[in-house]
C-alpha cells in the first residue's frame, strides 16, 4: 500500500475519469472511508479486549471480598 500512495504525488488531475468510469478522487474517498471504518473496528476490538482483561483481573478480588463478607 505505501508504494501506491507514493505514486499519488505524480497525479496532476484528480477529476480525470479512468477507463472504468471512476475518478482518482472518488477512489480515494472510498478508500479513506473504508480505512476509517477499519480503524474504528480495530479500536472497538481493542477497547473490548482491555475491558475484558480488567474484568478478569477484578474477578478474583471480588471473589475474595465476597467470601470474607459472607463467611
Amino acid at each position: 500500500m505505501p508504494p501506491l500512495l507514493g505514486r499519488l504525488k505524480d497525479v496532476t488531475d484528480v477529476t480525470k475519469v479512468a477507463p472504468d468510469g471512476q475518478t482518482i478522487e472518488g477512489r480515494m474517498q472510498e478508500l479513506c472511508k473504508n480505512v476509517a471504518e477499519d480503524i474504528k473496528k480495530c479500536a472497538n476490538t481493542c477497547d473490548t479486549y482491555l475491558k475484558l482483561v480488567e474484568f478478569r483481573s477484578f474477578l478474583p478480588m471480588l471473589t475474595i471480598l465476597l467470601e470474607r463478607r459472607f463467611s
